[in-house]
C-alpha cells in the first residue's frame, strides 16, 4: 500500500481528482487530494496574502495532520510548483514526486517565469486587472471545457485563481532534487500547445520514469483510469 497525496492545478480543485483516489483506494492504496487555499470549496478564504509558500503549507499541513509520510507526492500541473516547494519544507515526509503535466521549478523560479511571456501578460496579468481587481485571475482556456460534463465545466468557468501563487519565487531545496521522481506526459495536445513537453523530455534526461498518456492536460477528468494506473505502477518502482 502507498500513500498517495495529489494536488490540483490552478483554478482546480481536489474535487477533480476524485475519481483518480476512489480507483487508487479499489486498488489497495490511501489517497488524498486536498484543495488549495482560495479554490474550490475553499474559494471562500482568497486573499491577497495567499501565495505559492501558503499552498505549498496547505500540503505540509495535511500531510502531517493525517500522520502520512513516506508520502508519493503528485502534482497536476501549477501542482508542480506546489508539490516541489512543499517537499522542500518537509523533505523527511516525501517518499518520491511524481509530476503529471506539470511545472518543475527551480530555486526562484515562478511560474510565469516558465511559461511564454506574452502568454502571461495576455492570459493572467491583463484578465486579472481587468476582471480581478488586480490579484485574481479568471480561468484562461473557457472554450476548451466544452467537451466536459457541465458539472465541471461550470466548475472551472466560475472559478478564480489567486494571481500571487503565479509570480511567487519557488524556494527549493537541495534534496528535492535526490528524491526519486517520475513525470506523466499528457500526449493528446498539438505539440505547439503542448507547454510541458520541455518538462518531459527534461524528466527523460534527469534518467525519470516518463509515462505517456494519450489524453489532454486534464487527464483526471478525461481518462482517470489510465492515470490511476500509471501512479500505481509507479509506486512500485520509485
Amino acid at each position: 500500500m502507498a500513500t498517495f497525496v495529489i494536488v490540483h492545478g490552478g483554478w482546480g480543485g481536489g474535487w477533480e481528482w476524485r475519481s483518480v483516489t476512489d480507483a487508487l483506494t479499489a486498488m489497495g492504496h490511501r489517497s488524498f487530494a486536498p484543495t488549495l487555499t482560495g479554490l474550490g470549496e475553499r474559494s471562500h478564504l482568497a486573499s491577497r496574502s495567499v501565495g505559492l509558500s501558503t499552498h505549498a503549507e496547505d500540503v505540509v499541513q495535511m500531510i502531517r495532520w493525517e500522520r502520512a509520510s513516506d508520502v508519493l507526492l503528485v502534482g497536476h500541473s501549477y501542482g508542480g510548483m506546489v508539490t516541489t516547494v512543499a517537499a522542500s519544507k518537509a523533505p523527511d515526509l516525501i517518499k518520491s514526486m511524481i509530476y503529471v503535466d506539470a511545472f518543475i521549478p527551480e530555486d526562484g523560479q515562478c511560474e510565469a517565469d516558465l511559461i511564454d511571456p506574452d502568454w502571461v501578460e495576455s492570459m493572467l496579468l491583463t484578465p486579472a486587472l481587468v476582471h480581478g481587481d488586480g490579484w485574481l485571475v479568471p480561468f484562461p482556456f473557457p472554450d476548451e471545457l466544452d467537451g466536459y460534463p457541465p458539472d465541471v465545466a461550470g466548475r472551472y468557468r466560475g472559478s478564480m485563481h489567486p494571481l500571487a501563487t503565479l509570480t511567487d519565487p519557488a524556494a527549493v531545496d537541495p534534496r528535492v532534487a535526490m528524491l526519486p521522481s517520475a513525470f506523466i506526459h499528457c500526449t493528446a495536445k498539438a505539440p505547439d500547445e503542448d507547454m510541458f513537453a520541455g518538462f518531459a523530455r527534461g524528466a527523460q534526461q534527469r534518467g525519470w520514469p516518463v509515462v505517456d498518456i494519450q489524453s489532454g492536460h486534464d487527464v483526471q477528468i478525461e481518462r482517470p483510469d489510465a492515470v490511476a494506473t500509471a501512479l500505481h505502477d509507479l509506486s512500485a518502482s520509485l
